[in-house]
């Protein structure tokens, strides 16, 4: 997804075709100029993990946006359900009994495996020649050190 499409709004809407959206964040990539749009959704587990979505731009082109997924626990590379994995999967074995095994349609390409850091104060631009994202107040605020370790540094010697 292009980097000027990366905002809380679509993070929102993209969340919504998922489940009930809770949270929608925008992530610094480590030593890379992209951002990561986090988008945290209350979802039915009795269904099926989505491994991709379908939206359309502006321009009416439809894209395939592929999902990832973070803390999602155990799930079913056969049949994509939350719970159990392929070994205990019934629609897998059934599979197997009429000799039907099929390529696994889920895996671990599904689990997050990039980090970043929350841009804090965030805010869109509306000017489509501006980059999307503005930080305010680059420098943030650190905590008061303790009295007690101060005290406790004061009293080694070297």
């Amino acid at each position: 997804m292009p980097e000027h499409c990366k905002t809380t709004r679509l993070g929102r809407r993209i969340g919504e075709m998922m489940g009930k959206v809770m949270d929608v964040e925008i992530f610094s990539m480590r030593s890379k100029e992209e951002k990561i749009l986090k988008i945290q959704v209350l979802m039915d587990i009795t269904k099926s993990l989505k491994r991709k979505l379908k939206i359309s731009g502006s321009n009416s082109k439809v894209t395939d946006l592929h999902l990832k997924y973070e803390r999602i626990g155990n799930f079913c590379y056969c049949c994509g359900s939350i719970g159990h994995e392929v070994r205990a999967c019934n629609t897998h074995l059934e599979q197997i009994a009429k000799g039907e095994a099929k390529e696994e349609e889920w895996g671990v390409w599904l689990r997050a495996d990039q980090f970043g850091w929350r841009l804090e104060n965030q805010k869109e631009n509306k000017n489509s020649n501006c980059p999307n994202i503005v930080r305010e107040g680059e420098k943030k605020q650190r905590k008061p050190t303790p009295v007690s370790l101060i005290k406790s540094f004061a009293s080694l010697s070297v």
